[in-house]
Order: C-alpha cells, then structure tokens, then sequence
C-alpha cells in the first residue's frame, strides 16, 4: 500500500519543484531585464580595473 502512495505522490512533487523553479527563472528573466545593462556595465568596469591593476603591478 505504501509503496503505491509513493509511486503516486513523488512524481507529483518533483514535477511540482520543477514546475516553481521555471515560474522561478521566467520572472526572474522578465524583471531582470532591466538590470542586466547595468550588471554587465559593471562586469566590464571591474574587468578593466582588474588589468590597470594587473598592468600598474607588473610594471
């Protein structure tokens, strides 16, 4: 008998978990939208301190 319920309610709440982590990673997508310009502006920000540093300390 117990083996049936799991048999049942395990793919029912992995489907449930994989279900959320979309809805998840669509909102996020959706409003991150707006962000990832600045996100990437400071990426390249950083990266190019990073080498000035590099270059200043090699030198």
């Amino acid at each position: 008998m117990w083996f049936w319920i799991l048999v049942i309610f395990i793919p029912i709440i992995i489907l449930a978990i994989l279900e959320e982590t979309i809805q998840f990673m669509v909102n996020r997508k959706v409003f991150g939208k707006s962000d990832k310009p600045f996100l990437i502006k400071q990426k390249l920000h950083h990266l190019k301190n990073k080498f000035r540093y590099k270059k200043s300390h090699s030198q």
